[in-house]
């Protein structure tokens, strides 16, 4: 059945690979082949297996009793058939009947065989694992990353030895590389787990604890001891120590010189926040030394609970983003809390024992509202306005959220002041764009051979006219460009006078017909107001050379009246072929 040459080798390879001893093989096969003979024959049948460990070669009998009249063939044998084996059997004798390994037998058996064989080696191979990592048990140690399975959770080599680390027993799903070294806190060395043996984690509040151990001295030699830890895995977590030698500051002591010792530590759990406190005997003690930095006005044990009271602008900073900050509390003294604002505690009529770190002169004068300085570089107008509205709105929804609204509105109208100042200036840059405005007028270009229905002339291309600044400098900015063609334009349709324009490339006639029919009203209406803002401006300063003189600016009503003109004339004949306008009665009003 077996060959024994090649089973020698394969208990040699096992035993080198797996680390199970020669003798627990070979028990194990023994097993392996009584359990499949009793299977596929008979459970009652008596079975003796030799195995000889220098050449192996497997020999297997069955026990028979020596009986008169024959009962169970399988338990017994007559006299006449045992003295064949045995020529002295008597009645009661013991006879070892040999088993031939048949090729029947061997199909039906082999596979059974090296089931339970399997199933041997691992157990063998889980007492191992147990009695090398018992002594683990609640320790930090080192593995490599060796892969990952079919759900995610991460494979890990402990010293030769398969652990798992669970997705749900990192530190928010944090990723590893291949190969990679990571420290695992061992939770659990089971001996008879059929999946992992060895249950690690990241996220244990253990795990914080021996890594602290590890990296100070004191902790490590028992000079200061941590007494608690709660943790919020990845985000923050709160451990209380106190120091067996008065000589030793035990907060000190953790966090090192310059944090380092802390800041190791913090980046072994992925940037977790640690806050080091003072544990003490008396329950309200350690309660106060855990609300750090929070005050705490009151302290009133209700059962198994706690109702504390704080001051009401640091009732956020008592529960924490989310609750953590009261979740670690409640997480150190391992019983429940309840936090109120000093507010909502007299609201309540509840009792305010005042056995805190504050006082109640000190809560009523708001000693602890935050002051925040505000720079005008840090000035946004938009948004701080948007804040301002956004906080008002909170403090009415949560009375013991108050925040200091005589400051906001200070701060609210030095926005304002500031907002006014700009749009003063931006009032001054709006005049100046005019004065460039009616420069512009000067530097255009007229062209004696402008003819709309020659089809060979270049388009009219406003180049001119685009350099010519907008009047509503505030409202056009980035469209700046289009809407002065647009102004311009709309005086050129108003009169009677030819258009002055460059050409450039090849006109087309219906771009221009286009530009005739737009609505001009709102632009007129800006021109117009700019126009007489600009000049009462300029009544109340000096003279200023523009190249103009304001005082023998042309007459607006008179402007107004030939671009009406000039504007229905072009209404009137631009289907018509023959249109005829005279560009020397234009050219008059410009001069």
């Amino acid at each position: 059945m077996l060959n024994g040459v090649e089973l020698l080798e394969s208990i040699k390879l096992i035993e080198k690979e797996k680390g199970i001893s020669k003798e627990s093989i070979i028990n194990g096969l023994k097993e392996g082949l009584q359990k499949a003979y009793e299977r596929f024959y008979d459970t009652d049948a008596i079975i003796k297996i030799d195995i000889d460990e220098k050449t192996g070669q497997i020999t297997m009998h069955q026990e028979l009793k020596v009986v008169e009249e024959l009962d169970d063939d399988w338990l017994e044998i007559t006299l006449q058939k045992a003295r064949l084996q045995n020529p002295e059997a008597q009645i009661g004798d013991i006879i070892y009947k040999p088993i031939e390994f048949s090729e029947e037998f061997s199909r039906m058996v082999v596979n059974q065989v090296r089931q339970i064989f399997q199933q041997k080696i691992r157990e063998a191979e889980r007492a191992r694992i147990y009695e090398q990592f018992v002594s683990l048990e609640g320790e930090v140690v080192q593995a490599k990353v060796v892969g990952m399975n079919r759900e995610n959770n991460y494979v890990l080599d402990i010293n030769g030895t398969t652990a798992y680390l669970w997705k749900s027993k990192t530190i928010n799903n944090e990723v590893f590389q291949i190969n990679e070294i990571i420290d695992v806190y061992i939770e659990v060395v089971d001996k008879e787990s059929k999946l992992s043996q060895i249950s690690i984690s990241r996220t244990a509040p253990m795990f914080l604890t021996k890594l602290i151990e590890r990296e100070v001295p004191e902790v490590r030699m028992g000079i200061v001891e941590v007494k608690a830890v709660s943790r919020e895995p990845g985000k923050r977590s709160k451990v209380a120590v106190i120091t067996h030698n008065e000589n030793i500051e035990p907060i000190g002591a953790i966090i090192g010189v310059g944090g380092n010792r802390i800041n190791r530590i913090s980046d072994i759990l992925k940037g977790e926040k640690i806050d080091i406190i003072k544990w003490d005997e008396d329950q309200n003690t350690y309660l106060i030394n855990a609300m750090t930095p929070v005050k705490v006005i009151s302290i009133n044990k209700i059962g198994d609970e706690y109702d504390i009271v704080v001051p009401d602008t640091q009732l956020s900073l008592a529960i924490g983003k989310q609750g953590i900050a009261a979740k670690l509390i409640a997480g150190l003294l391992k019983t429940k809390i309840n936090i109120f604002s000093y507010s909502t505690a007299l609201k309540e009529n509840m009792d305010i024992l005042w056995n805190g770190d504050t006082t109640k002169q000190e809560v009523e004068t708001n000693t602890y509202t935050p002051k925040t300085k505000v720079t005008k570089k840090e000035v946004k107008v938009e948004p701080v306005v948007k804040n301002v509205k956004k906080v008002a709105k909170n403090t009415t929804k949560k009375e013991e959220n108050q925040i200091d609204v005589d400051a906001l509105i200070a701060f609210q109208a030095e926005v304002e002041q500031e907002q006014e100042l700009k749009m003063q200036e931006e009032l001054l840059k709006q005049e100046q764009a005019y004065k460039d405005y009616e420069q512009s007028f000067d530097q255009t270009v007229v062209r004696d051979d402008f003819d709309l229905n020659d089809q060979k002339l270049e388009t009219i291309k406003p180049v001119e006219i685009q350099s010519i600044k907008p009047v509503e400098v505030v409202e056009i900015k980035e469209e700046q460009p289009k809407k002065v063609v647009e102004v311009v334009k709309e005086e050129i349709k108003e009169t009677n006078i030819e258009p002055v324009v460059k050409v450039e490339k090849e006109i087309k006639t219906e771009p221009v017909q286009q530009v005739v029919k737009t609505n001009t009203n709102k632009s007129n209406a800006k021109f117009e107001q700019s126009r007489s803002s600009y000049k009462k401006q300029k009544q109340k300063e000096e003279e200023i050379d523009f190249g103009f003189d304001l005082a023998n600016e042309p007459d607006i009503d008179e402007i107004d009246a030939n671009l009406k003109a000039f504007n229905d004339a072009i209404l009137k004949q631009e289907d018509d072929e023959d249109l005829d306008i005279d560009l020397d009665d234009y050219d008059k009003y410009y001069d």
